[in-house]
């Protein structure tokens, strides 16, 4: 009998142990799921899940099977995800072992338990079919996150089964917090109290009602009182306020200005009819804004911290405080979309992300100050066909991101000039390039590119490796440990712990050589004018990493370290620079150098630096207005730059600069003047569509503050 059972139990276990270890090793060979981390921690939760009460089914309670071998099964299934990991670590460099154990553990446990618990609640009401209703519940949990996603404002989610998403991949930072350790307690407390209270409920009526009560418990109390979901009370609670306008339900901060208050809603108002103009549109229907007091609370209440978000079927647009002048007519362009696009989604035919935001980008077509084609005529080159092909319509997110995204705007910019707005509205819905314009996306890019009229220089290519240089998060090296470990030396340097910043740094720099790491850590050493091992850090790096920021950093130590090196080593870092902001910064440096003050320049506070600016401004031809702006107010950089008797490219730029300062802090009478005395003919060309906008919503103001005073 003693073999029986357990011939039976091992032909029961074999399944899911086999499938369990498959799936282990077959995500060593996919982007981001070959780390131990976060991303394969969802898909395990899942397994554990599914897997569990397959075994909980079919070998607990059946009297051919000891009961010990469904703890033994669990424990083994359970072991084979850490096991594969821990091997894999042996032959090839992990990201961390405890990173990757600590997400699995808190995936992995509470789904385990649930399904346990899950199965008991079916086993109540089935004597039949149970494992076909455990998957049909199972599918129900894992849609529950898309019907979030639908109707409700918020983008992030949190899962019984796939416990968490943060609502895009841009935020690299996903780190366990109390509310997710609070979500997978309540998920296995759930479960659990819902079947111990249906063992004292009789009748199959009164039983489904406790479960519909229970559902809506959660979802009307429980959800929104502890942050799972975000409702309006929610957002009042944490301080928000509704302002409503014609076109707009702004949902902002209750403690903003009321100047800033009006500016938000006029260019809300602006934006939306440069929009309806651009794209011929008709809809009147109100749009609801949604502006978050910084990126943590927009993180925390709707998901997507680092990435403004547009969900066009709701007519819902989520930016921050800190985003939304810059990136608010991308985010209306999404929804101005949904009247000329396809349910339920109301985004671009086949939701081709190469569409949605080609669109988005055609309509605001502004980017830093470059000259968007030349830029990308300069990447598309000889050097770069490599990736200029993984940028096209089937790799969107395995190629560079602002690259793609540049590149979809160039495209859909040209189907306007040439076919017309309803061409582009019409490819926008049908996603047919061949039967809409009998060209497919590349010929329409190389025409693009053959008719610049201005050709691609050096300088532009430089400007395009600054700009595009950067891995797409797919192709990035454990993006979640190293996020992690780089935000956990952010706070210990704020706490004045420099040493356990210097620990952390220096295992984040023996994994990845990011610029943003390299350059903490040679600001950490500077503090300490520790400036040889610096100069030790950036000798070993060498031309491994090509960067201006690091190659003016190794200039500036060289000089602090007392070396002799001459204005000659800024001069060429001038010619490699990517834009007019380095060209001021480094130009700074070279008038500096030659008046003997660089070095005190350089090694001096924000107050001391601001003293030697101004002391020397009035011999320079304006580029030292550029680094005055993040020291000084833009009422006394404006005064300067109007004194200088010969007007050209930094005193203009620096008025543009203060002109979109005062826009985002509200300050409407700064943004007005400083917009008033620019001179656009001095502006270089890639200004040039940010201040003609600009200057339009300048009249928009005028115009409306005079009607109102009427």
């Amino acid at each position: 009998m003693s073999n029986l059972v357990n011939t039976f139990s091992v032909k029961i276990l074999i399944f899911p142990l086999i499938l369990q270890l498959l799936v282990s090793i077959s995500l060593l060979f996919f982007p981001v799921t070959r780390y131990f981390s976060y991303e394969s921690a969802i898909i395990h939760s899942f397994m554990l899940f599914l897997l569990s009460g397959y075994l909980y089914l079919f070998l607990g309670g059946r009297r051919e099977v000891n009961p010990g071998a469904l703890i033994i099964g669990i424990a083994v299934l359970f072991s084979i995800e850490p096991l594969v990991r821990l091997a894999h670590s042996f032959f090839t460099a992990g990201c961390s072992y405890a990173h990757g154990i600590r997400f699995y553990l808190i995936g992995g446990l509470p789904a385990v338990a649930a399904s346990f618990f899950l199965v008991r609640i079916l086993q109540l009401f089935l004597q039949k079919f149970v494992f076909a209703a455990f998957l049909a519940v199972l599918l129900l949990i894992l849609l529950e996150p898309l019907l979030q996603f639908y109707f409700l404002s918020q983008i992030h989610f949190y899962n019984p089964v796939i416990f968490y998403f943060p609502g895009t991949i841009y935020d690299e930072l996903i780190k366990p917090d109390t509310r997710l350790f609070l979500h997978r307690f309540i998920s296995v407390a759930g479960f659990t109290a819902l079947y111990f209270l249906l063992l004292k409920v009789t009748g199959l009526k009164f039983r489904i009602l406790v479960i519909l009560l229970s559902i809506g418990f959660y979802y009307y109390t429980i959800a929104p009182l502890f942050g799972f979901i975000t409702t309006s009370d929610h957002l009042k609670r944490n301080g928000y306020t509704v302002t409503e306008t014609e076109n707009f339900v702004i949902v902002h901060p209750a403690g903003i200005t009321r100047e800033k208050k009006k500016m938000l809603t006029a260019f809300h108002e602006f934006q939306w009819a440069e929009l309806r103009k651009k794209l011929h549109l008709q809809g009147n229907e109100k749009v609801r804004s949604f502006i978050y007091r910084n990126y943590e609370d927009k993180g925390r209440l709707f998901g997507s911290e680092n990435a403004d978000v547009a969900k066009p079927w709701k007519r819902e647009i989520h930016t921050s405080i800190s985003s939304v002048f810059r990136n608010l007519r991308h985010e209306l362009a999404h929804v101005a979309a949904s009247e000329f696009s396809n349910p339920p989604f109301y985004v671009a035919g086949g939701i081709n992300p190469w569409l949605i935001e080609g669109l988005a980008v055609y309509a605001s077509f502004s980017f830093d100050d470059q000259d968007i084609p030349v830029i990308l005529a300069a990447f598309s080159g000889q050097n770069h066909r490599d990736t200029a092909r993984k940028s096209g319509t089937q790799s969107f997110f395995t190629a560079n991101t602002r690259y793609a995204y540049l590149k979809a705007g160039l495209i859909f910019n040209k189907i306007n000039n040439d076919y017309g707005a309803e061409k582009v509205k019409e490819l926008y819905q049908t996603g047919d390039f061949t039967k809409i314009l009998g060209k497919n996306s590349e010929q329409l890019f190389a025409e693009a590119m053959n008719e610049l009229t201005v050709r691609a220089a050096g300088r532009d290519s430089v400007a395009a490796e600054y700009y595009f240089r950067a891995k797409p998060f797919l192709l990035k090296i454990c993006p979640r440990y190293l996020a992690e470990k780089f935000e956990s030396a952010a706070e210990e340097i704020n706490k004045g712990n420099s040493e356990a910043a210097e620990t952390i740094l220096r295992e984040l720099l023996s994994r990845s050589r990011e610029p943003q790491y390299i350059l903490t850590y040679a600001a950490l050493l500077e503090k300490k004018k520790r400036y040889a091992e610096i100069l030790d850090l950036l000798a070993d790096i060498g031309e491994e990493v090509s960067d201006i920021n690091i190659k003016l950093k190794t200039s500036d130590i060289q000089l602090l370290n007392g070396e002799r090196i001459s204005d000659g080593i800024y001069g060429q870092l001038l010619s490699n620079s990517p834009n007019l902001r380095f060209d001021a910064v480094i130009k700074t440096r070279i008038f500096l150098y030659k008046r003997g003050v660089l070095k005190d320049y350089i090694s001096a506070g924000d107050s001391l630096k601001r003293e030697i600016l101004i002391s020397q401004i009035k011999d320079s031809t304006g580029y030292l207005l550029y680094p005055l702006l993040s020291l000084s107010s833009g009422a006394e950089v404006l005064r300067m730059s109007e004194e200088f008797p010969l007007k050209n490219v930094w005193t203009e730029y620096c008025k543009l600069m203060i002109a979109r300062r005062s826009l985002a802090a509200g300050v409407s009478d700064e943004f007005i003047s400083a917009l008033d005395k620019t001179n656009p003919g001095l502006l270089p060309s890639g200004s040039l569509n940010d201040y003609h906008e600009l200057m339009r919503f300048r009249n928009y103001l005028i115009v409306h503050k005079n009607s109102k005073e009427e």
